[in-house]
């Protein structure tokens, strides 16, 4: 599958063109019954694009799922090439002053696609849905995670202490025009 990929790319003058051709549809649903055995795998196994790499059981899901401060959210992904799948999770806490993103997630099957400027500005609007005028935001730096540790400076978040990134809910993050957000 990698082979055709990379041969599809490559009838392409750029980046952004060849994703454009994928068809890129994401879904962002609520942990639930259906998803909750991949959303404990993800969060268990997933190294390299997570921000903080804090493991849960599922024990600790099921509490977060039950507990209003929380929003489990799962991210399912498609396009022309790739059936449905779940391929990322984000934990969000509401705080007294802000939304605080406990965890964010993607498989490494999708990295370089560009999703998580769409995560993130999701999150932000949710954030402010709820009245919330700051999201924040923390990387736990390990030996493995190398490639999410620029996520929210490079998203405008304005870093507040080492490790821990602000944003002003009011404020807009860039998504990519090529990535369609689906429902269930």
């Amino acid at each position: 599958k990698k082979r055709v990929l990379a041969e599809e790319q490559d009838k392409y003058e750029n980046i952004e063109d060849f994703l454009s051709s994928l068809n890129i549809t994401i879904q962002f649903n609520q942990l639930d019954d259906y998803n909750f055995s991949r959303v404990l795998q993800l969060i268990n196994k997933t190294n390299q694009f997570n921000t903080t790499t804090r493991c849960y059981t599922e024990k600790n899901l099921k509490e977060m799922q039950d507990d209003d401060h929380f929003f489990v959210g799962v991210l399912g992904y498609t396009d022309q090439m790739t059936e449905f799948e779940n391929i990322g999770v984000f934990i969000i806490e509401q705080k007294t002053d802000c939304i605080n993103i406990n965890t964010l997630l993607l498989s490494c099957r999708v990295l370089g696609k560009c999703l998580e400027n769409t995560i993130v500005a999701w999150i932000v609007n949710y954030s402010r849905s709820q009245g919330f005028d700051y999201l924040c935001g923390e990387i736990i730096e390990t030996s493995r995670n190398t490639p999410v540790r620029d996520i929210y400076k490079k998203l405008g978040f304005t870093e507040e202490e080492s490790g821990k990134w602000c944003f002003q809910t009011s404020n807009k993050i860039n998504t990519p025009t090529f990535i369609k957000i689906g429902g269930k």
